[in-house]
């Protein structure tokens, strides 16, 4: 992990099925159709965390380019 305030990153928001809105913050990795399990994987590297979400439960998503290093991974 870096002191940096430029990380180079994006920040992706989910609408999921049920309506609900979430925004992930300094992805670095998206894999889709993680090791075959019908499952997006969004990783950081800069916070060392990521997350699987199972792709029949998500709407839709946005993918928004970022250079600022947020506090949080999920808002």
């Amino acid at each position: 992990m870096t002191n940096s305030t430029s990380t180079n990153s994006m920040n992706i928001v989910i609408t999921f099925n049920d309506g609900t809105i979430r925004t992930l913050n300094n992805i670095t990795e998206i894999h889709y159709n993680f090791e075959g399990s019908n499952q997006i994987a969004f990783e950081s590297d800069i916070h060392s965390h990521g997350m699987n979400i199972y792709t029949n439960t998500i709407k839709e998503f946005e993918v928004v380019p970022d250079n600022k290093r947020h506090e949080h991974f999920i808002k």
